[in-house]
């Protein structure tokens, strides 16, 4: 009997241990992949496919979203990269939106940036030795271009934005409690991003010996409480009980309550 039992323990381990490895899910072979938030669709990945001027988004199951074609660069500029691909930020017209960053191979080796909507339509353009920003000030978004001019006087211009990012881009919602002068900082969660389980590790302050993990929703709605002590230094969770989208959680205890952090989970 104990010999039946002890090759069972062997079998639940092994399952447990081939469960928790790391494993491939897809190889994108025609660009440096990225993962944006739209306000309409969630979670994308996206690429910039140099060779076919394109831009390429996919769900997260790597199934073909969205192709967006961009203009051919003018002659001797090239497409680095693209950066704040987002869909309610510059308009909001629901339309994809990015930043699209040129560089010159000669001479002055400079690197406008673009804005495009997906249709093509130019929506501001930097020159020369220009740059854009963007910055949440306050839940308002503002863009800058900043021109630094060889033998000039540097310049920077600030635009206000019509639309917004999804929360987590600007560091999780205010409604959610942050952090004060005692409370203790909570380590990142992983692996994050998730599609089954993530572990949430915490340190208890000196002299606590329980606490509780919270779990927000992306408005700070309070969705699930966990209490923990000092016996553990970690929670895991079981993330197929909870919807695709962010998530945040932050620890409570008689000390006080500490920063936000945020969790991914992918279907």
């Amino acid at each position: 009997m104990k010999k039946v039992t002890a090759i069972a323990l062997y079998i639940l381990l092994i399952s447990y241990s081939l469960k928790s490895q790391i494993t491939l899910e897809n190889v994108y072979t025609n660009g440096d992949v990225k993962l944006c938030n739209l306000t309409t669709g969630g979670y994308k990945y996206y690429l910039l496919d140099k060779i076919n001027n394109q831009i390429k988004m996919y769900n997260t199951s790597h199934s073909i979203f969205k192709t967006i074609n961009i203009a051919t660069p003018a002659s001797g500029y090239t497409y680095t990269y693209v950066k704040l691909l987002s869909d309610n930020l510059f308009d909001t017209d629901n339309l994809i939106e990015f930043i699209l960053i040129c560089h010159n191979n000669a001479p002055p080796y400079d690197n406008p940036n673009k804005i495009y909507n997906e249709n093509g339509t130019l929506l501001l353009q930097s020159y020369k030795q220009d740059e854009f920003t963007v910055y949440n000030v306050g839940g308002s978004y503002k863009l800058k271009r900043y021109s630094s001019v060889s033998g000039g006087q540097d310049t920077s211009r600030i635009f206000s934005l019509p639309g917004t990012l999804p929360c987590d881009a600007c560091g999780g919602p205010t409604s959610i409690v942050k952090n004060n002068a005692t409370a203790t900082a909570m380590p990142n969660a992983y692996p994050n991003p998730t599609s089954e389980q993530i572990t949430i590790p915490y340190y208890l302050p000196n002299g606590e010996r329980t606490g509780k993990v919270t779990i927000y929703d992306i408005n700070g709605k309070s969705i699930r409480e966990y209490s923990v002590d000092d016996t553990f230094s970690n929670l895991i969770l079981d993330t197929k009980e909870f919807n695709a989208g962010t998530y945040y959680y932050n620890l409570t205890t008689a000390d006080g309550v500490s920063d936000v952090k945020k969790i991914i989970v992918l279907k």
